[in-house]
Protein backbone atom coordinates (compact mmCIF):
# COMPACT_ATOMS: atom_id res chain seq x y z
CA UNK A 1 0.00 0.00 0.00
CA UNK A 2 3.09 2.31 0.35
CA UNK A 3 3.04 3.40 -3.39
CA UNK A 4 -0.86 3.79 -3.14
CA UNK A 5 -0.38 6.54 -0.41
CA UNK A 6 2.16 8.36 -1.74
CA UNK A 7 0.21 8.31 -4.82
CA UNK A 8 -2.13 10.26 -2.74
CA UNK A 9 0.00 12.28 -0.84
CA UNK A 10 1.85 13.46 -3.87
CA UNK A 11 -1.20 14.72 -5.08
CA UNK A 12 -1.97 16.37 -1.72
CA UNK A 13 1.62 18.29 -2.71
CA UNK A 14 0.65 19.32 -5.79
CA UNK A 15 -2.62 21.04 -4.90
CA UNK A 16 -0.95 22.82 -1.80
CA UNK A 17 1.18 24.23 -4.62
CA UNK A 18 -1.07 24.62 -7.15
CA UNK A 19 -4.37 25.08 -5.72
CA UNK A 20 -4.08 26.66 -2.40
CA UNK A 21 -7.62 27.80 -2.17
CA UNK A 22 -8.57 24.20 -1.42
CA UNK A 23 -6.59 24.92 2.17
CA UNK A 24 -9.00 27.45 2.96
CA UNK A 25 -10.87 26.15 6.01
CA UNK A 26 -13.06 29.11 6.52
CA UNK A 27 -15.55 26.48 5.82
CA UNK A 28 -17.28 23.46 7.71
CA UNK A 29 -14.60 21.54 8.63
CA UNK A 30 -16.26 18.09 7.49
CA UNK A 31 -17.57 19.83 3.92
CA UNK A 32 -13.38 20.93 3.63
CA UNK A 33 -12.14 17.50 4.49
CA UNK A 34 -14.71 15.03 2.36
CA UNK A 35 -14.17 17.76 -1.08
CA UNK A 36 -10.43 17.53 -0.67
CA UNK A 37 -10.76 13.43 0.40
CA UNK A 38 -13.12 13.53 -2.87
CA UNK A 39 -9.54 14.84 -5.04
CA UNK A 40 -6.72 12.71 -3.36
CA UNK A 41 -6.51 8.98 -4.98
CA UNK A 42 -6.77 6.15 -2.05
CA UNK A 43 -6.30 8.57 1.04
CA UNK A 44 -9.99 8.56 2.51
CA UNK A 45 -10.66 10.68 5.27
CA UNK A 46 -9.13 9.25 8.01
CA UNK A 47 -5.45 9.99 6.25
CA UNK A 48 -6.69 13.37 4.63
CA UNK A 49 -8.35 14.21 8.14
CA UNK A 50 -4.72 13.66 9.51
CA UNK A 51 -2.88 15.66 7.19
CA UNK A 52 -5.49 18.45 8.10
CA UNK A 53 -4.48 17.67 11.58
CA UNK A 54 -0.85 18.48 10.89
CA UNK A 55 -1.95 21.55 9.15
CA UNK A 56 -4.64 23.11 11.68
CA UNK A 57 -3.59 21.12 15.29
CA UNK A 58 -5.26 23.82 17.23
CA UNK A 59 -8.31 24.82 15.06
CA UNK A 60 -9.54 21.57 13.01
CA UNK A 61 -12.90 20.22 14.57
CA UNK A 62 -12.21 16.88 12.71
CA UNK A 63 -9.95 13.85 13.14
CA UNK A 64 -8.39 11.08 11.93
CA UNK A 65 -10.12 8.08 12.77
CA UNK A 66 -7.81 5.29 12.67
CA UNK A 67 -8.05 1.59 13.78
CA UNK A 68 -7.10 2.55 17.54
CA UNK A 69 -9.68 5.06 17.56
CA UNK A 70 -12.22 2.38 16.18
CA UNK A 71 -10.74 -0.22 18.87
CA UNK A 72 -11.74 3.19 21.30
CA UNK A 73 -15.29 3.04 20.26
CA UNK A 74 -15.53 -0.81 20.61
CA UNK A 75 -15.14 -2.03 17.63
CA UNK A 76 -13.86 -5.71 17.18
CA UNK A 77 -12.65 -6.21 13.97
CA UNK A 78 -10.74 -3.02 13.05
CA UNK A 79 -9.83 -3.93 9.71
CA UNK A 80 -13.38 -3.91 8.62
CA UNK A 81 -13.85 -0.38 7.16
CA UNK A 82 -16.85 1.87 8.40
CA UNK A 83 -19.20 4.17 5.81
CA UNK A 84 -18.92 7.77 5.55
CA UNK A 85 -21.91 7.88 7.93
CA UNK A 86 -20.10 6.08 10.87
CA UNK A 87 -17.35 7.59 10.37
CA UNK A 88 -18.54 11.31 10.75
CA UNK A 89 -21.14 10.05 13.74
CA UNK A 90 -17.90 8.71 15.58
CA UNK A 91 -16.01 12.23 14.56
CA UNK A 92 -18.57 14.29 15.48
CA UNK A 93 -18.62 12.59 18.91
CA UNK A 94 -15.08 13.02 19.47
CA UNK A 95 -15.35 16.38 18.77
CA UNK A 96 -18.14 17.36 20.67
CA UNK A 97 -16.48 15.99 24.02
CA UNK A 98 -13.45 17.58 23.83
CA UNK A 99 -15.22 20.97 22.91
CA UNK A 100 -16.96 20.17 26.09
CA UNK A 101 -14.01 20.19 27.82
CA UNK A 102 -12.54 23.19 26.13
CA UNK A 103 -9.59 20.60 24.28
CA UNK A 104 -8.98 20.77 20.68
CA UNK A 105 -10.09 17.73 19.10
CA UNK A 106 -6.79 17.41 17.71
CA UNK A 107 -5.08 17.86 20.59
CA UNK A 108 -7.21 15.10 22.73
CA UNK A 109 -6.73 12.67 19.83
CA UNK A 110 -3.18 12.95 20.48
CA UNK A 111 -2.92 12.44 24.01
CA UNK A 112 -5.25 9.16 23.10
CA UNK A 113 -2.53 8.36 20.96
CA UNK A 114 0.22 8.83 23.32
CA UNK A 115 -1.82 6.69 26.04
CA UNK A 116 -2.36 3.91 23.68
CA UNK A 117 1.26 4.21 22.79
CA UNK A 118 2.19 4.07 26.56
CA UNK A 119 3.86 6.98 26.60
CA UNK A 120 4.11 9.70 28.75
CA UNK A 121 5.36 12.63 26.82
CA UNK A 122 4.32 13.61 23.07
CA UNK A 123 7.78 14.22 22.63
CA UNK A 124 8.87 10.41 21.43
CA UNK A 125 7.14 11.34 17.77
CA UNK A 126 10.87 13.40 17.28
CA UNK A 127 12.49 10.63 16.84
CA UNK A 128 10.10 9.72 13.78
CA UNK A 129 9.84 13.30 12.25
Amino acid sequence: MWDVKANGIAKLHDYWNDAPEMFDTQRNWQKYRNELASKLPKLGLAKTSFAIEMLHPMDAQIICIDRHMFKSFGWEDVDLGCSDAQYHYYENYWVDMSNSYLVPPVLSRNLFWDIIQNQTSSLYWANYL
